[in-house]
């Protein structure tokens, strides 16, 4: 009979007291182990442990794990897994396993939980935050190259795909800040980005790269779509005044649109296409669209 033993200290025994996830965990090992907590003992089936990688994916509660292939002796297994509970946020686990072997076979294996989820929570909540604007909940510009990056690459080995490219500008947004005040070009921005993220897809990226300038990559999307898009977003945005206490301001904006192409030998080409489309935007009296010309 295969076997699995978890130790646990007093805090891990009240976490794991709950008979539900124990035996969302007990899942997680090969059919036929035993698991053996310090308050409860579950007997699943017969068997033995061959590999742990292959078990732990192919359960259903365990969504992610990274595994050793195997557990050569007398090597100790590590694994991290995200636990689906029933009415419950997604569980983080670290698990720390000791093979036992029989005549070079694994008969029984040690193992320890501990729940790290407050600190798989906050590393994400870091990641985050390192990548997105602060103000506008935008992604910032370290997010914006990394994802310009996979696009230019995508493109490079498949020319056939598409990406676009728009360059938004909010006009004269120093005169919103000087007649209302910054809170109420905070206001501006945030109000802008929203429609900007209700126009746009899942897939696309919203990111502010600087100021009043924002920047929003359209994956999949040729030039003709990027217009129509650019176009529906600034008559959204002149149609919108933005309350703000009791001031409505008007605001519109100016657009530059541009594609990725093959051809391009850096990112930066793109960046300088879409600004130039941005600027003729803007010279044409604002509150308009333009596709660059190259």
């Amino acid at each position: 009979m295969g076997q699995v033993t978890v130790f646990s200290g007093p805090e891990r025994r009240r976490r794991w007291s709950d008979e539900e996830r124990l035996q969302i965990l007990a899942e997680a090992f090969a059919p036929g182990a035993r698991v053996a907590d310090v308050c409860r003992r579950y007997d699943i089936s017969t068997g033995l442990i061959y590999t742990w990688r292959r078990k732990l994916l192919d359960a259903g509660a365990v969504q992610e794990a990274n595994v050793p292939e195997a557990l050569p002796a007398p090597m100790c297994a590590e694994a991290v897994m995200g636990v689906n509970v029933p009415g419950q946020d997604r569980v983080w686990i670290a698990l720390h396993a000791m093979p036992l072997f029989t005549d070079g076979r694994i008969d029984q294996a040690y193992a320890s939980f501990e729940d790290i989820t407050q600190r798989v929570r906050l590393t994400q909540e870091l990641a985050r935050q390192a990548t997105t604007d602060f103000l506008t909940g935008a992604a910032n510009r370290r997010k914006l190259m990394d994802c310009l990056g996979t696009e230019f690459e995508r493109i490079r080995r498949h020319p056939s795909l598409q990406c676009s490219v728009l360059a938004i500008d909010l006009d004269l947004f120093k005169a919103v800040n000087d007649r209302w005040g910054h809170d109420a070009g905070d206001a501006v921005l945030v109000c802008v980005t929203q429609m900007m993220r209700q126009e746009t897809r899942s897939l696309d990226l919203v990111s502010r790269s600087g100021g009043e300038e924002f920047i929003v990559l359209l994956p999949d999307t040729g030039a003709e779509a990027a217009v129509a898009l650019a176009e529906r977003l600034r008559r959204r945005v002149e149609g919108t005044p933005v309350r703000h206490g009791p001031q409505t301001i008007a605001i519109s904006v100016s657009i530059g649109v541009s594609v990725i192409t093959a051809a391009d030998t850096q990112i930066d080409a793109v960046l300088v296409r879409v600004d130039r489309a941005l600027y003729e935007a803007k010279s044409a009296g604002r509150n308009t669209v333009r596709l660059s010309s190259a």
